[in-house]
């Protein structure tokens, strides 16, 4: 593997990270408000328990997003390396918004 394509997968699997963390609290606060799930606190486990449905969705976006942006960043590694900062700034603050104020 070459520098440049190695480079290009960190860059992609970083931004499927981004969104998937990312995408997590927007999950659960549509849950929250829209479909009126029960407290995860006290929901251990059961067949469709919710933690684990927004889990693997978000998983799974994030694994369309790291091919997106694979593709998209053609040329552009640079730029995309260097957006991740702010981005990754902004899914942990989504993520503490959404820990603190919808458990």
């Amino acid at each position: 593997m070459t520098r440049e394509a190695g480079a290009a997968v960190a860059t992609s699997f970083g931004w499927g990270v981004v969104v998937a963390v990312a995408g997590y609290p927007l999950m659960r606060v549509l849950d929250v408000t829209v479909r009126h799930e029960p407290d995860p606190a006290q929901v251990a486990w059961g067949p469709h328990a919710g933690f684990f449905w927004r889990a693997l969705t978000v998983m799974y976006a994030g694994g369309i997003a790291a091919f997106v942006a694979w593709v998209a960043s053609r040329g552009h590694r640079e730029a995309a390396a260097r957006a991740l900062g702010p981005a990754l700034a902004i899914a942990a603050a989504l993520l503490a918004l959404q820990a603190l104020f919808l458990p």
